[in-house]
């Protein structure tokens, strides 16, 4: 009998709705932010540091500092060098944590200072859903491109363009981009190419620990819904491929009188070989390059056909080819679409192969 009571309290107390003072909720989650911020659990920090931001209730001086270091952990630089700037104006060189806020501080100096030598500038992508692939109808289409309805669940940030020779030799100094029949790929602002995936996850890697944030390539799905900026034709500038080269360096007139090719687009971009980023017109979401001058790695193992492997990023162990997308400078018009895909081995480098980044947070 007494267990049977006991179960209807607690179930009538469970059930009650209990109305806690902002003073009681901000010491409730003082507590849980202080136990994960000891054990180093970051996700959990920043969610008690989100619950308590959104509280108008005091906190005290010490919790400025730990948000600091939970939103610098996340990658927020922004946020946790506001933080620290609060914890110091209210303690001064009393404070408890002012030698580690300091630390705090350069480490916080260094990673603005390599995100700005990385040179990227980055474009949000907001979350959303689209028809990926391609209409039976579409010129040049490939059978692996079927139609389907794929969601982006969160944001992320794409670089606005493609990783170029100078910021891919701030990595690894000894890279060389090298030449084609005489033409150098190797400019400073032309696209680093001769990378493998496993050059560019590196890359990523390397820049997400210097800067604090989170890097990594493009999903397939991810690079689709970024290139097409809400369109539906076959390029981000409609289903015309003679307007190419008002948008991107492909294979043109004049490469095709240069190096004895065929199959060329019917207009003239500029360049025989890879241009420096930047030079066409953007596509709907500020995003240069996404079509053309080089083949884009993604992060997806290639699959045919779509499985939903086009949504994630393939293991680190997964040894199966990974999906190249956007085309090159020596891409024929049928390569030049938003729903072209290509298959290669990831140890595979090339002269017209290499890579732009994503950020995942803020």
């Amino acid at each position: 009998m007494k267990n049977i009571l006991l179960g209807l309290v607690l179930c009538a107390v469970a059930n009650t709705s209990v109305a806690l003072p902002e003073s009681v909720k901000v010491d409730q989650y003082l507590i849980s932010l202080s136990e994960a911020f000891k054990a180093k659990d970051w996700a959990t920090s920043a969610r008690f540091v989100k619950k308590l931001e959104a509280l108008k209730a005091k906190k005290p001086n010490n919790y400025y500092y730990i948000r600091g270091e939970v939103q610098f952990n996340q990658g927020d630089i922004k946020n946790a060098q506001q933080a620290l700037d609060r914890y110091i104006s209210k303690t001064g060189k009393k404070g408890r944590y002012y030698k580690q806020a300091l630390r705090l501080y350069t480490k916080i100096e260094l990673a603005l200072d390599d995100a700005k030598a990385a040179g990227q500038k980055w474009v949000k992508i907001t979350a959303g859903c689209f028809s990926m692939g391609s209409p039976g109808g579409e010129t040049g289409r490939g059978d692996d491109e079927r139609k389907h309805q794929v969601c982006i669940e969160k944001d992320f940030w794409m670089s606005k363009y493609e990783v170029t020779n100078a910021e891919f030799r701030k990595f690894k100094s000894s890279h060389t981009s090298e030449e084609y029949n005489g033409y150098s790929l190797d400019g400073e602002k032309q696209p680093a190419v001769y990378v493998s995936f496993d050059d560019a996850v590196a890359y990523a890697k390397w820049l997400s620990k210097k800067t604090g944030q989170s890097y990594r390539l493009p999903t397939e799905a991810e690079w689709e819904f970024a290139a097409r900026a809400g369109t539906s034709s076959a390029r981000y500038w409609g289903n015309s491929s003679s307007s190419a080269c008002r948008y991107a360096n492909v294979k043109d007139e004049q490469a095709e009188g240069a190096f004895d090719w065929s199959g060329s687009h019917n207009c003239n971009d500029g360049y025989k070989v890879t241009a420096p980023v930047g030079q066409f017109q953007p596509n709907d979401f500020g995003l240069y390059d996404m079509l053309g001058n080089v083949w884009e790695w993604t992060c997806s193992e290639f699959t045919d056909p779509y499985g939903g492997a086009e949504k994630r990023c393939a293991s680190a162990g997964n040894t199966r080819g990974r999906v190249l997308r956007g085309g090159s400078w020596g891409s024929k018009p049928r390569n030049v679409r938003s729903a072209n895909r290509s298959r290669i081995s990831r140890v595979i480098r090339r002269d017209d192969l290499g890579f732009r980044l994503i950020r995942t947070n803020r």
